[in-house]
């Protein structure tokens, strides 16, 4: 394991909690973070869960989680930054982020319409916005896509003060 780089949430959806969270909270942990895995509950449960880790603190948001995280991010929430798996589900990406946020869409993903990554850009133009020929769980798979997606997101946390951008 490499030293320290920051603190990692989880953030996921109750029917996530698996053992492809816990895989992914080891991977993580092998690239220095200390994790903690939370599903989805409430604004105030994910404060608790940031404030609980050293700083920096990072979030990383699977399924139903997106809208959750999206409002930490504009919210700041004490966060360095927020990588987001986008898959079915609306999230209304109105309020601008206070912390640098990196956004993956499967192209599968059923709420990603034609277009959505280039209105979402026109919007937030400090956003990060990546699209991927994958479906929806693209993130636990072990797949091209995954890959890079892991890669972009941890050096988007590299940027804001955690890890090294490799994988």
């Amino acid at each position: 394991m490499d030293a320290r780089r920051g603190g990692l949430v989880i953030l996921h959806d109750r029917m996530a909690a698996n053992a492809a969270i816990r895989r992914l909270a080891d991977e993580f942990a092998h690239t220095g973070y200390e994790t903690l895995g939370l599903p989805v509950s409430s604004m105030a449960a994910l404060d608790q869960a940031i404030a609980s880790l050293k700083p920096p603190v990072v979030l990383l948001a699977v399924g139903d989680a997106a809208a959750l995280a999206w409002r930490a991010a504009c919210l700041g929430a004490g966060l360095a930054a927020v990588a987001i798996y986008l898959e079915p589900g609306a999230v209304a990406f109105e309020q601008d982020p206070v912390c640098p946020v990196i956004l993956h869409l499967a192209h599968g993903a059923e709420s990603v319409g034609a277009g959505f990554a280039e209105t979402l850009t026109a919007q937030h133009p400090d956003i990060r916005v990546h699209g991927y020929d994958a479906a929806p769980g693209f993130l636990f798979e072990s797949s091209d896509a995954s890959r890079l997606a892991r890669l972009r997101t941890l050096q988007v946390f590299s940027q804001a003060g955690g890890a090294r951008g490799e994988l």
